[in-house]
């Protein structure tokens, strides 16, 4: 009766065989919830890995090789299968051990409730409703340099351009009327990335890769006729871009996201698309005029605000 709701919905799917095992399998449970806890507030440090012999971590760094619409081209496993090797947060010699299936993404040896790919939506080509707009984020991680043991989230460059293509290819063909715009691979601050090197053995990222994956990106972008941001451009155009624009050398500070946001809304501007996705373009939900809205100075008249924009920090014009 005192278990958590999570807990409790995963001993249902189990057969269990005595109080003992139930109580154990709880335990490990309560571990995973707790360890995925400290993965989401920072405490351990993780990321998709395009690695299969990596764990994979839910935080923000996604590479190619582990998107879920490269898995759905190139396996007919679900989005786990094998790449969920050493997930198992609990060591125990328990039956559960080798069995334990999440039936959130039918991967091995870890819960729902802990599931990676919990909070990862994809497009489905028979989806009633499909996006207007699909950015495509992918390069930093899969740009860097190969580790010497083999083991890291680096991909070649001809198997980042061929993700990359099936990538494009499948959300082409999910509607004629979704658009789709690419980032590149973005720089990096080689100098700051040195303070990281007590948390990791080796971290070979340097411009000239992060470069060559733009690049590729462009080029990929050109011949598919797929909108792109040159983000390894556009960062660098501030003269103190080294100093600005990372938080550790690789994630974006502040002022990087703002370059990104205004480079985004460049594009959704000046493509010529039918229906237009600029927010100027589009009506405004609840604009109503009401006489909930704001007393004017004349103190008989309400002021509409719905399309004001002066309040914003970044005017998007």
């Amino acid at each position: 009766m005192g278990l958590k709701m999570k807990i409790k919905k995963e001993l249902t799917t189990v057969r269990l065989t005595s109080l003992e095992e139930a109580y154990q399998l709880a335990l490990k449970i309560e571990a995973q919830l707790r360890h995925s806890m400290l993965k989401r507030t920072g405490v351990v440090v993780g990321g998709f890995s395009t690695s299969q012999n990596a764990s994979s971590a839910p935080h923000s760094n996604v590479s190619t090789s582990n998107s879920p619409l490269i898995n759905k081209f190139s396996s007919s496993k679900p989005f786990g299968g094998d790449r969920n090797k050493g997930k198992a947060l609990v060591n125990s010699t328990s039956r559960h051990d080798s069995e334990t299936k999440c039936y959130e993404c039918g991967g091995a040896r870890h819960y729902s409730v802990v599931c990676p790919t919990k909070n990862i939506h994809y497009c489905e080509e028979d989806a009633a409703v499909q996006p207007s707009l699909v950015i495509v984020y992918f390069g930093g991680n899969d740009s860097m340099g190969p580790h010497s043991s083999g083991l890291g989230p680096h991909v070649p460059l001809p198997e980042y351009i061929e993700n990359m293509r099936k990538i494009a290819i499948h959300l082409k063909s999910l509607s004629e009327k979704t658009r789709i715009i690419f980032l590149s691979c973005p720089p990096v601050n080689e100098a700051q990335l040195q303070d990281l090197s007590g948390i990791f053995s080796e971290i070979v990222r340097t411009n000239e890769s992060c470069r060559r994956y733009s690049e590729a990106c462009i080029d990929l972008c050109k011949e598919m006729d797929v909108k792109a941001v040159n983000l390894w451009t556009a960062l660098q155009k501030r003269d103190d871009w080294l100093m600005s624009c990372f938080t550790d050398g690789i994630h974006f500070s502040s002022q990087a996201s703002k370059i990104v946001v205004e480079e985004i809304l460049k594009v959704l501007k000046e493509a010529e698309w039918e229906p237009s996705l600029h927010w100027k373009s589009l009506a405004t939900e609840f604009g109503e005029d009401s006489s909930c809205d704001l007393v004017a100075f004349n103190a008989k008249d309400t002021i509409n605000p719905s399309e004001w924009t002066f309040h914003r920090q970044i005017q998007w014009d």
